[in-house]
């Protein structure tokens, strides 16, 4: 008698009429595939897009700590300068000096208020070589705006008493504080 032939076993794949629908096909993967990358694709422009309008919402800063424009604004800095770059009027101490600085008891995202020493070039004999007045003052930040996506206060009120209570207002201009007396 013969051997019989070893028997081989196969397994038969049966095949839906079309194998290209319904949640396991090629369509329902590529469906799935489309859906989670659109999901992704939201995800990441809201975050992105909140982290633009969060810079924008962020606490305004101030201008004027002789970086002379736009540069390095600051939250509660510890001097302002008034009349430009190499101003001539200071709210807080002078490079140096040991008078304290400017000392920050509020600030929002609408307005601020500190008190300090303004600090006076009073040019005599020149502004080179000018002494320097002093005067407990507060200021006041207020108004912010938005300049390239930063916050920042563009308006100073200074008050101190110098015979009378004074009160000057300031406006930035992108260079520097203009206003005042």
């Amino acid at each position: 008698m013969m051997p019989s032939p070893p028997k081989i076993f196969a397994r038969t794949l049966q095949v839906a009429p079309d194998s290209n629908t319904g949640p396991t096909g090629l369509r329902g993967v590529m469906r799935k595939i489309m859906a989670i990358g659109a999901a992704l694709f939201t995800a990441l422009t809201l975050m992105l897009g909140l982290a633009g309008a969060a810079s924008a919402s962020a606490l305004p800063v101030v201008h004027g700590n002789n970086d002379g424009g736009w540069a390095h604004g600051m939250i509660k800095p510890g001097n302002i300068y008034l009349g430009g770059l190499y101003g001539n009027a200071y709210v807080g101490p002078l490079a140096g000096s040991s008078a304290g600085t400017l000392k920050w008891s509020h600030w929002t995202g609408t307005s601020a208020y500190g008190r300090g020493l303004l600090e006076v070039n009073l040019c005599r004999p020149d502004c080179a070589a000018g002494h320097y007045a002093r005067y407990a003052a507060s200021v006041t930040l207020r108004r912010p705006e938005v300049h390239r996506g930063v916050r920042y206060f563009s308006r100073l009120t200074l008050r101190y008493f110098h015979g009378y209570q004074r009160s000057y207002t300031y406006k930035w201009k992108s260079q520097m504080w203009v206003g005042g007396p």
